[in-house]
């Protein structure tokens, strides 16, 4: 009788031990899958037409010169520039850009308008008093 006994609970015990682990892994499959719906559930009410972007805590400001390299590049921003009122559009020349609205003693502050999808509209630089 003792030889039958102790592969009995040793196969008890196995068996024990296999339906824990099974239990355990129900467990964990339920809460992946309920970890994967959440995370389709957020993904589709997410707004995805508007770019999150940081605004900077303190004022951006420039000199002259970047907002000349600015102008001289704004066929390759494709962005509208605004300086103290005065707009160049993105379609424009830089031959026939009027550069002597710009002040080169002066200093710029530098902000982006953005538009209702948040994509870049302009550059506004507005010259900073002294």
């Amino acid at each position: 009788m003792n030889t039958n006994l102790k592969p009995m609970l040793w196969q008890a015990f196995a068996t024990v031990v296999f339906i824990g682990a099974l239990t355990v892994a129900l467990y964990q499959v339920q809460f992946v899958q309920k970890s994967i719906q959440t995370t389709y559930i957020t993904g589709k009410t997410l707004d995805h037409n508007v770019a999150a972007t940081l605004n900077p805590s303190d004022v951006y400001t420039v000199n002259s010169s970047v907002v000349l390299q600015s102008i001289y590049h704004i066929e390759e921003l494709q962005v509208d520039i605004q300086v103290d009122g005065h707009l160049y559009p993105k379609t424009i020349k830089i031959e026939h850009a009027d550069l002597s609205k710009i002040n080169r003693s002066k200093q710029y502050v530098s902000k982006r308008v953005r538009g209702p999808k948040g994509e870049l509209i302009r550059i506004d630089y507005e010259s900073t008093p002294r």
